[in-house]
């Protein structure tokens, strides 16, 4: 394994990224098991028969997705205006899902004047980290709305993960290992919830899912396979690194069951 890739995901464990040493969430885990409500939020249906992390699912976005109050545009190849832990904001409809400040007198704006910065921001050009595009920019949202906003998120995105594992491969999300939800929440939140039943066109003209190999490996229960092929191409080699590990992690545990209402495997 690169001695490089590992020294980075090293310097990141021991809270040297931003984002780590100033969270008291950060590193919970490492001094007793998070609670029940620490795991999994208030939310009922988030409840204790679901064994992904949630602390760890969320520091992890926060970790690689950043935290940032203000519009930029993100990383994408359309480098869609985004705020937050990623979140997109790609339509002006939602602009309305946030109260926007004026960071100058933190009083709340008009939605006129959302539009006309974000409209602004799209214009600037892409491929910058995020805190370059804070001079084109004059309201933020609060810290606390963004901590709501990955809540709702997740927790959509967890419902999502449970329909299209369900209808689509036949497999029960929740039984999975623990790890290899972890694996799916990050790959699904920049890839989408159906990200393995997604067909494409390939060069020849011929169509294939977009991550076979990981298909079978998953129906298999081949974690190790599962890690090989895993990559994204959009995304940090630390972060394709972390999500290697929690396949890996998963080596000893067995197939998933496949039930007659999904998908038969390919």
């Amino acid at each position: 394994m690169d001695k490089e890739l590992l020294k980075l995901l090293g310097k990141q464990h021991r809270g040297k990224i931003k984002g780590i040493g100033s969270d008291p969430n950060m590193g919970a885990e490492h001094a007793a098991p998070p609670s029940f409500e620490d795991r999994f939020g208030s939310d009922p249906d988030f409840g204790r028969e679901h064994h992904a992390s949630y602390l760890s699912i969320r520091r992890r976005l926060r970790d690689h997705e950043g935290f940032v109050t203000h519009m930029y545009r993100g990383s994408s190849d359309k480098g869609w205006v985004t705020v937050g832990i990623g979140f997109l904001l790609d339509t002006e409809s939602k602009l309305s899902e946030f109260i926007w400040h004026d960071r100058a007198t933190r009083r709340s704006v008009a939605k006129s004047v959302v539009i006309e910065e974000w409209k602004y921001v799209k214009s600037q050009s892409r491929g910058f980290s995020a805190p370059w595009y804070k001079k084109f920019t004059n309201l933020d949202i609060q810290d606390i709305k963004i901590n709501l906003a990955l809540e709702s998120k997740l927790r959509r995105l967890h419902s999502d993960l449970r329909r299209q594992f369900r209808n689509r491969l036949g497999i029960i999300f929740d039984e999975l290992p623990a790890s290899v939800q972890e694996a799916f929440f990050d790959m699904g939140w920049t890839s989408g919830a159906g990200f393995l039943s997604k067909k494409v066109t390939k060069e020849d003209g011929s169509v294939d899912f977009a991550w076979p190999e990981l298909r079978k490996a998953l129906f298999a229960g081949n974690w190790e396979i599962a890690a090989d092929h895993s990559r994204r191409g959009k995304v940090s080699p630390v972060r394709n690194l972390e999500i290697h590990g929690l396949f890996m992690r998963a080596i000893a545990e067995p197939a998933p069951r496949i039930h007659e209402f999904g998908d038969e495997p390919e």
